[in-house]
């Protein structure tokens, strides 16, 4: 199943829900759509999963259709693992709780909101029937939320702050991740640029899919939702040069290491060829330090380091205060 999986990609889903103070979550071979209009869908549960019970008490709960890049968390969800190793196979694969508590998938390629409308018996499973909205759905509706991965163009996350509910699409919106040393500095500098709507601190092409265990080769980065209606990619760039020193190498003031590298990782061809054009246009280009490379991982940081000058304005930071609060709003 692994190998068909990482070659062909999207006939896996992970399947989330609150259940009173537990998470529960477990990854199904299939979703079939039920009706179109009004849209559901048919999951198959295990009629011994914890899960079950939460998802039958009128609970909402998500399907997240996953990639291949979710081989490596596919694998420790339904391998021989602890639920507390599972759980955090999740949390490195950069799961997010949303306001009502259900863990989901950013990474995902699409993430439906449900409710169980109904279910039937089938041998040692039930078959449940999930109320979703319409992709043209307002965002307000009770009967919940389409999300997807930004690289989709589909709909996404909106709004500033460490959890967010999924909505409706931001149309336009694309996604860059940008390293410039320690990531509390850069995610307080980059949240205040006008056209940034969403910032989340992370590691940015580490080997690795969990946070735990030594260092992978990760570059500390922050993940960077953008309006390139108002901010395009070589002023997001002529933005992290503002904070960064472009000619050190695995250095950004007090801090060493080869996770403090700068530098401009996205999935988009186009933005790569942005920030290299920016780059080359400069006379010190032959200087610059700054990497510009394929996004091929990333991982969202630990709670304790999202928006952490916001939450705790005295930590230290080598940004001065001033260039922090330059584009304050």
């Amino acid at each position: 199943m692994y190998d068909a999986f990482a070659q062909y990609g999207s006939g896996v889903v992970l399947v989330s829900v609150r259940d009173g103070d537990e998470d529960r979550f477990f990854v199904a071979a299939s979703v079939l759509t039920a009706s179109v209009d009004p849209f559901a869908l048919a999951v198959s549960v295990g009629r011994r999963r914890p899960a079950l019970a939460a998802m039958l008490d009128g609970g909402r709960w998500c399907v997240s259709v996953l990639q291949s890049d979710h081989r490596g968390l596919v694998e420790q969800l339904t391998g021989e693992t602890t639920a507390a190793q599972r759980a955090s196979a999740l949390t490195g694969a950069g799961a997010e709780r949303s306001p009502e508590g259900v863990l989901w998938l950013p990474s995902a390629l699409t993430t439906l909101w449900c409710t169980t409308a109904s279910a039937v018996t089938v041998n040692d499973q039930m078959l449940l029937v999930g109320d979703a909205p319409s992709p043209s759905r307002s965002p307000g509706a009770p009967r919940g939320a389409l999300c997807a991965h930004p690289d989709t163009r589909g709909a996404a996350l909106a709004g500033r702050g460490r959890y967010h509910r999924p909505v409706e699409a931001q149309q336009g919106m694309q996604e860059i991740y940008l390293a410039g040393g320690c990531l509390w500095g850069v995610q307080a500098f980059v949240a205040t640029l006008p056209g940034v709507s969403f910032t989340e601190a992370g590691r940015a092409n580490g080997t690795g899919r969990s946070l735990s265990g030594e260092y992978d080769g990760y570059a500390e980065c922050v993940r960077t939702r953008f309006d390139p209606a108002v901010l395009c990619v070589e002023q997001l760039t002529a933005h992290l040069f503002e904070i960064i020193d472009p000619y050190s190498v695995d250095r950004q003031g007090p801090d060493v290491g080869r996770k403090y590298r700068t530098g401009v990782y996205s999935r988009d061809p186009a933005h790569l060829a942005a920030a290299r054009s920016f780059i080359a246009a400069r006379e010190d280009a032959d200087r610059i330090a700054v990497e510009v490379r394929p996004l091929v991982n990333y991982l969202r940081s630990a709670d304790e380091h999202q928006d952490r000058l916001a939450r705790f304005p005295g930590d230290s930071c080598h940004l001065p205060a001033a260039l922090l609060s330059k584009y304050r709003r």
